[in-house]
């Protein structure tokens, strides 16, 4: 549970500029937006199309999973979205413009079971 302002405030720029790269640098012929980050199947649809999973989607340096670490725990299907990624290929190592991986943020959102599906547990 984050505690602190500025921790929120953190988090809340996360997201939001994940938000604003994926609308505005969408890869040519592989958009996967939002809304569609949230549906398993339409995921397991573009992964099974040669969809890149760790293609940098931004200039932020974000890839698909880190876009959806940093969507928060709203969706209801996240682990289940983390698996077939993970099972695709998705590097949780990979670090986005500023030096965080995956694995970083789901510690400081305190996300376990997203935790243990990047650390393969």
């Amino acid at each position: 549970m984050v505690k602190d302002s500025n921790s929120k405030f953190f988090i809340r720029f996360l997201y939001y500029t994940t938000l604003v790269s994926f609308l505005t640098f969408p890869l040519l012929g592989t958009e996967l937006d939002l809304s569609q980050m949230r549906d398993p199947k339409t995921i397991k649809e573009k992964v099974n199309k040669g969809y890149d999973v760790n293609a940098k989607r931004s200039a932020d340096g974000n890839t698909v999973l880190l876009a959806m670490i940093n969507m928060g725990n709203d969706a209801t299907d996240k682990p289940k979205l983390f698996q077939i990624l993970l099972q695709a290929g998705a590097d949780p190592q990979t670090k986005d413009q500023w030096g965080k991986s995956a694995i970083e943020f789901a510690e400081r959102q305190n996300n376990p079971k997203v935790l243990g599906l990047l650390k393969h547990e």
